[in-house]
């Protein structure tokens, strides 16, 4: 049976009364208690006050079963529950009183055993000692659990719209019972796991149904309507991002020591990059309707020959181009020849305001823009234009690239070592390649279109297979909505690499810009990963994927 009261400050109460009951040869009278209880009781409402004590001897008979095996527990005392306790025991008088009395049958130098009482994190555990004529006034309800050998907590009243979670491990063992709201969202759930678990959020997975939970989404918008559901809980191991920070805690520099403090946000990070790419990514044929084929690839490969002499990074190129497509996309008619130019320095202005400070500060990017525009177009007129560019995407802007997801791949592996470097360098330059063919470019998820270009920068230098395998196991964790993933990765570098090798072949149309890009990575700064032969490349991948077809 279990009893339990309302409100906190009746707490204090209680055990002034038990600690006198506890006290060796201290007698406690009804006066007694009255002054212990006095403090408490005097700023109970009028109509709780009125209620005088009531001394009541119990009788086996006329109490209730649960009434019965209290008092064979506590050597007869007679406890009686108001109707407003949560455990609904009635007292014989019908009243929200709590009376303890001392049996008859029991001598004033009686031993008396106490209940243990759980007041949320407090506890007052069983005690003996003399009672005599002892009476409890009214005492109000407050949140706690009287139980007898009961160590587990069990709330008073609950949220009617309240969910209960039973959270089963993959061998179908209880990990947890939670009590949540549907507005609750999915990492909040995972905190209360990290707590009884010590397996920290990222590193857990929720699936209800067939559906991995996502961490930004409430329970209600999970599909959890019911008060009770069941959901599978998975211990994953981190990322090999998040694995390589983290052994950089302990490092001697302090800003990759630093960087050790994204280990545990960094793959809910990625899913988050990942939902956030792919909510924004055009179709290939929309990319092509405001603007010619001809237009994109011209603007493209003078992007990529002005951006090297400016020293813009990589990931500038990208940028703008995504920008620049995500507008055509929206777009209900062509854009106008004369209007390309200025349409083009308004995406490269949103881009540079978008970057940081230290790397575009107040005033270098309009000398910027000037200089890009050979001063053919007002600011003003660029301003204008970015503010058309802006409202016809919604002011989204600032969305991952596949060069984005190239480099927070790229940390996984050993900073220091050249093969890593010139991986990254080829991976870039299957990644520009793609951006003059839309159909290579979007036909896939950007994250994944990344993985496949270092998979297959990997492969063409000859790195070890586990740099290439610890890539593809890391996916499901940044986008586990995805299925297939190696299927996914393999061909995507089938695509990338048939692809360098038609343009380096003159076998497509924007073979005369594979000029420049030749160049642009052939360089020593870029390892010359240019100058690799793609057919022997393509060759090691068939090889690799269907042995018996390339033979």
């Amino acid at each position: 049976s279990f009893v339990a009261a309302k409100r906190q400050h009746a707490r204090w109460g209680i055990r002034r009364i038990v600690e006198m009951v506890s006290a060796p040869g201290v007698g406690v009278t009804s006066a007694s208690v009255a002054a212990a209880w006095a403090p408490e009781t005097d700023r109970m409402p009028g109509h709780e006050r009125k209620h005088s004590a009531c001394s009541a001897a119990c009788s086996h008979q006329s109490c209730c079963s649960a009434q019965q095996r209290l008092c064979a527990h506590t050597g007869g005392i007679n406890v009686q529950v108001g109707e407003n306790a949560d455990c609904k025991l009635k007292s014989q008088e019908g009243n929200a009183s709590f009376v303890i009395e001392q049996q008859s049958n029991v001598g004033s130098l009686g031993l008396v055993q106490s209940s243990e009482l759980i007041c949320n994190a407090s506890e007052v555990h069983p005690t003996q000692g003399p009672c005599q004529d002892a009476a409890f006034f009214p005492i109000p309800t407050w949140p706690c659990t009287v139980a007898w050998g009961v160590g587990n907590q069990i709330h008073s009243q609950s949220d009617h719209n309240a969910l209960r979670l039973s959270i089963l491990s993959m061998s179908g063992s209880e990990v947890a019972v939670l009590q949540c709201l549907p507005g609750d969202a999915v990492s909040e759930v995972k905190r209360q796991l990290s707590r009884i678990t010590c397996t920290p959020g990222h590193e857990q997975r929720l699936v209800f149904g067939n559906r991995v939970l996502k961490d930004r989404e409430t329970l209600k918008a999970s599909g959890i309507t019911h008060t009770h559901a069941t959901l599978q809980w998975i211990k994953v191991r981190p990322s090999g991002v998040a694995r390589n920070l983290e052994s950089q805690r302990r490092s001697h520099s302090p800003s990759k020591a630093l960087s050790a403090s994204l280990a545990e946000i960094v793959d809910s990070v990625m899913q988050t990059e990942h939902v956030l790419s792919e909510s924004a990514r055009p179709r290939a044929a929309d990319a092509a309707m405001a603007i010619t084929p001809q237009h994109r690839g011209e603007l493209i490969n003078w992007m990529v020959q002005a951006f090297e002499v400016c020293h813009f990074d990589d990931s500038m190129l990208h940028s703008i181009v995504l920008t620049l497509d995500r507008y055509c996309a929206r777009r209900a008619s062509p854009i106008e020849a004369t209007a390309i130019q200025k349409v083009l320095m308004a995406a490269v202005c949103t881009e540079m305001k978008l970057a940081s400070e230290s790397e575009y500060p107040h005033g270098h990017w309009q000398d910027m823009l000037a200089h890009l525009c050979h001063g053919h177009l007002s600011r003003a007129a660029i301003l204008k234009a970015e503010f058309d560019i802006l409202r016809g995407l919604g002011f989204v802007v600032g969305i991952p690239t596949p060069v984005t997801f190239l480099r927070e791949f790229a940390t996984r592996l050993d900073e220091a070592g050249t093969v890593d470097n010139q991986a990254l360098q080829l991976a870039l330059f299957l990644l520009e390649l793609a951006l003059f063919e839309p159909e290579v470019q979007y036909a896939q998820p950007h994250m994944i279109l990344a993985a496949g270009a270092m998979s297959a920068a990997l492969r063409a230098l000859d790195a070890p297979a586990t740099q290439r395998e610890g890539l593809v196991e890391d996916l499901p964790i940044y986008c586990p909505d995805l299925h297939s993933m190696e299927d996914a990765v393999l061909d995507c570098e089938e695509s990338l690499l048939k692809h360098w090798l038609m343009c380096s072949t003159g076998s497509i149309t924007c073979d005369r810009f594979y000029v420049q890009l030749e160049h642009k990575f052939g360089c020593s700064a870029r390892h010359n990963v240019s100058r690799l032969s793609p057919s022997a490349s393509l060759k090691r991948f068939l090889l690799a994927r269907s042995p018996e077809t390339s033979e």
